[in-house]
């Protein structure tokens, strides 16, 4: 048998072809401004644990540890979160028993309570303002060198001072397509927000 390694590589036919990664470093890049207004309404829950005698009832196992885990917001409950532990020979640390069985239940009831806060934040709940709607993901298609171009000559023929020019220029690199018709149609409507 041959041992020899090859170095090119074979792809499939049916294998999907990979998409360059999208760089979103840019300080003005759309995703990073989604994240800071996603990111900007702060929130707070209320988390307890309890025995969880229902399971336990249920299950009948000796030496069976388990642990409900109750997440509120605003005073409303929003998600609960099970889990069990077997306390045993082979599991003997009662401590680490616990532990797992609470960890477990909070893992649980968070792993609910993200689906419930997506809903609370697409129907805009009062802790939550500022979280409308949802960001679907675009393609990012930066704008053409004619737009650019264009921009910087409106920019040049429209601000005066220089500072706000050199500023607006700077913004010009970062803009999508989108983003750069509306600033043109701004500059050809003498409406523009920059």
């Amino acid at each position: 048998m041959n041992n020899t390694t090859y170095s090119r590589k074979i792809l499939s036919p049916i294998q999907p072809k990979v998409k360059p990664v999208i760089d979103v470093r840019g300080e003005n890049h759309p995703i990073r401004e989604e994240v800071k207004r996603l990111c900007g309404n702060p929130f707070t829950l209320e988390v307890s644990f309890k025995e969880d005698t229902e399971t336990l009832k249920n299950l009948n196992i000796p030496g069976l540890v388990g642990v409900l885990c109750t997440l509120k917001l605003s005073g409303q409950v929003i998600a609960f979160g099970r889990s069990v532990s077997v306390f045993s020979k082979l599991n003997k640390y009662l401590d680490r028993t616990i532990s797992a069985s609470i960890n477990g239940s909070f893992l649980s009831a968070t792993n609910n309570a993200v689906k419930i806060l997506e809903s609370i934040r697409a129907n805009g709940g009062e802790e939550m303002q500022g979280f409308e709607g949802s960001l679907q993901y675009q393609e990012f298609q930066p704008a053409s060198e004619k737009q650019k171009s264009y921009l910087v000559q409106l920019a040049n023929a429209n601000v005066e001072d220089e500072d706000e020019r050199n500023q607006l220029k700077s913004k010009i690199e970062g803009l999508n397509k989108d983003e750069a018709s509306k600033m043109i149609g701004g500059f050809l409507d003498n409406s523009i927000n920059y």
